[in-house]
Parts: C-alpha cells; sequence; structure tokens
C-alpha cells in the first residue's frame, strides 16, 4: 500500500467536506483572508408603546475597544432634549427616555459607529480563566458524552481544541434554531446555528479543562449579521484564542467580526443593574439573557427592536 497516495487521498476528502459544510452553513463571500477591515456600523432602537409610560430605558453592549478593534468615532442621533440621556460607558449603551408616553406612542434613536479593526489571533485580559470552566446549565455532559470526548485526547490545549472544532464542523448540520439548547441537545441532533456551535464547543472544551468563553457580536457573511464565537485559553500562551466554529476560522477570526461581550464582571454588572434584575448564578444563563437580549428590548410598557446594519468604508 502506498503510505503517501492514501494520506494524500484522506486529505483531499477531508478538504472538500470541510469545502461543502462552508458551502453548506454560510452564504456569502470568504473572509478569511480579511487582515484588515474599516467598517460603518449603525444600530437603531426603535419603541412602539402599547401602553401610557413615564419613561423608557433601554440597554445593550456596544462594541469592544481593544487592541485590534478600535472606534474611531461614534454618534448618537435622536436623543436631543432635556427628558433624553444617552450615554455609552462601560461597553453598553445606556439609553434612558425621561418623558411621559401615551399608548401609540413611538420612540427611536440610532447610534452609529467606524471602526477600526484587525483580524485577531489571541488577546489577554484581566478575566479569570478559573470562572469559565465549570459546566453549567447548557454545558453539562452525560457519562456516555465524556467517554465518547476520549478520542479528542492530546499533548495540549490547541491540540485537542483542534481536534474538537474539526468534528463539530463537519458533523453539525446549520440550523436556524431561536433558543438556546443544551449541549447533551446538540450532541444527539447534530444542528444548530452560530450559538450552538459555540455550546458545544465550550462545553466540550471544558471537559478538558480548558476554560472557554462565547463572544457576542457582528460578523460579515453577505451582510453584517449577529454572531457568536468563542475563546479558549491557551494555558501554554496564558491568552484567549479564538475560533469561530460556524464559520471554520481555527486560532484567529478575520477582521470583520466585531465583538461586543465577552461577559466580563464589570460589563455584566453594570448592564444587570440597568435592565433592574438580579444578576443569574449561572454564566451560561447571563449570557442567553444578554444575547437573545429578553430583558433589555422586552418591556411592559412598550415593543423595542433593536436592529443592527454595518457596511466596509
Amino acid at each position: 500500500m502506498d503510505i503517501t497516495n492514501l494520506r494524500n487521498k484522506l486529505i483531499n476528502n477531508l478538504a472538500g467536506k470541510i469545502s461543502e459544510k462552508v458551502s453548506e452553513k454560510i452564504v456569502g463571500e470568504d473572509n478569511k483572508n480579511v487582515t484588515k477591515a474599516l467598517i460603518e456600523l449603525t444600530i437603531k432602537v426603535k419603541a412602539n408603546f402599547i401602553n401610557n409610560a413615564n419613561s423608557l430605558s433601554v440597554c445593550f453592549p456596544v462594541p469592544i475597544e481593544d487592541n485590534e478593534h478600535r472606534i474611531s468615532e461614534y454618534k448618537i442621533s435622536g436623543c436631543e432634549g432635556e427628558s433624553r440621556k444617552c450615554k455609552i460607558e462601560d461597553g453598553l449603551a445606556i439609553l434612558n427616555f425621561g418623558k411621559k408616553y401615551n399608548k401609540g406612542d413611538k420612540e427611536d434613536c440610532s447610534i452609529y459607529f467606524n471602526l477600526k479593526n484587525q483580524a485577531y489571533k489571541s488577546v489577554r485580559d484581566n478575566s479569570n480563566p478559573e470562572g469559565f470552566l465549570n459546566p453549567q446549565k447548557y454545558t453539562f455532559l452525560s457519562d456516555d458524552t465524556k467517554k465518547f470526548l476520549w478520542q479528542f485526547k492530546a499533548a495540549n490545549s490547541r491540540e485537542i481544541t483542534d481536534k474538537i472544532s474539526t468534528w463539530i464542523f463537519l458533523n453539525l448540520k446549520y440550523s436556524d434554531i431561536d433558543e438556546m439548547k443544551n449541549a447533551e441537545w446538540l450532541f444527539k441532533n447534530k444542528i444548530g446555528n452560530c450559538i450552538h456551535y459555540s455550546t458545544l464547543f465550550i462545553a466540550f472544551c471544558r471537559y478538558f479543562e480548558i476554560p472557554c468563553r462565547y463572544v457576542l457580536g457582528f460578523a460579515k457573511y453577505g451582510k453584517f449579521e449577529p454572531h457568536t464565537w468563542v475563546e479558549f485559553y491557551d494555558m501554554e500562551n496564558f491568552s484567549w484564542v479564538p475560533m469561530d466554529l460556524s464559520l471554520n476560522q481555527k486560532f484567529f477570526v478575520d477582521a470583520t467580526h466585531i465583538p461586543i461581550s465577552r461577559l466580563e464582571e464589570k460589563q455584566i454588572s453594570r448592564y444587570f443593574k440597568e435592565v433592574n434584575i438580579e444578576i443569574p448564578n449561572d454564566y451560561d444563563e447571563i449570557f442567553k439573557i444578554i444575547n437573545f437580549g429578553t430583558e433589555s428590548v422586552v418591556k411592559e410598557d412598550a415593543h423595542v427592536e433593536i436592529n443592527v446594519g454595518g457596511k466596509l468604508i
């Protein structure tokens, strides 16, 4: 048997499967080679009042600034007047409208960002990796699933995460499921969107005691869309390394990725203070609330929509 030919055949088959998966999951251009990008991002908030109300408050995360992601400028439109107090603080947009509203009234404002982004391969911050280790509500695994994971054992975190990400990308079918699913359900049904790919990856990593966290943001595939990827903690290099499971980007993400939340303690505390609810004990539940916006955009007196658009400039 010619080992070289067999090896090349296997590699070509795997490359073909990955190519098919990319076409199946993502409609749009391949941005893997986009290392720098200037982006105009627009966040529009619209409120339709279903009851009389004395005020309206909305809070949501905005783009993170770090070495690879810079906000060159931003402006808020529609927040003029003494009754309107709108600001960006601690990575959050905090919009307070203090006037009285009647049923049927409408309110809106927009925030415009000019961003300078670079593709990134790692990030260092003050977060404690141990806080991203424990299995929780959505990342708990059964004993049978843990036995399945033995095949991913390797010498270091990069080799393990490489094996895990390849398996997830090749075995999960992309589907727009508009709700959180736990890792066991995802492992059994093998369907989901970027959030679910990330959830399964996080669960598998935590089994191997590799800290891993969600990154909530936007990315361009065809057009800019809400998107979720992950960062695992590389214990050999003491840094967080990004992986985009549904776009098959390993150990980097391209410059069209716009992170808006890594769910760090300061941002979490401020967010839940502004929406006036208690911080959940479960990290994954915190992610669910912030990602789906259930507490920030669903109000008793108004239906609030937050729409995001972006373009390369």
